[in-house]
């Protein structure tokens, strides 16, 4: 089941809007969270102040602002930096970002994203299990003495 922090603005789905934790789902094996990660810069006029981050998204909210805005920047060249969507494993308080390389800029993706991330996930470690388990069973226990997976890797390399 995913936690959801920051609801969706039906108006507002671009990254843009986001900070930090969006969203996590909890697994046997840990905590999976949907962050909007990475530096904003944007400039809302032609020669007008450069806003940062929080700076940014307040602007924008007080100028009340939607996606549909935040394209016209571009005819400005009023962006110099964007963040975007990222998901994270979290295990022991320790974050792990190896093998999650995806990103995406739109809330709706995002979450296809965690969702399918997290089932990947646990489908690699059912089979994963599945096939440990099955090979300890084939092993057989005369041979081996005890069932020592790792110590008959050991000698197949």
């Amino acid at each position: 089941m995913i936690t959801v922090i920051h609801a969706v603005d039906k108006k507002r789905k671009d990254s843009f809007w986001y900070r930090g934790q969006v969203a996590y789902i909890y697994t046997d094996h840990g905590k999976y969270s949907l962050e909007a990660v990475g530096d904003i810069k944007v400039m809302f006029e032609p020669d007008d102040n450069w806003y940062i981050n929080d700076n940014a998204i307040t602007e924008a909210l007080q100028r009340n602002l939607f996606d549909k805005d935040l394209i016209k920047l571009s005819e400005h060249d009023g962006w110099g930096n964007n963040n975007w969507f990222e998901v994270v494993f979290i295990k022991d308080g320790k974050i792990d970002t190896s093998g999650t390389d995806d990103v995406c800029y739109e809330y709706d993706e995002a979450m296809e994203m965690l969702k399918t991330y997290v089932e990947e996930r646990i489908y690699a470690w059912h089979w994963l299990k599945l096939f440990v388990y099955s090979y300890i069973k084939s092993i057989k226990k005369e041979h081996y003495g005890r069932y020592n997976i790792f110590q008959h890797c050991k000698q197949i390399h």
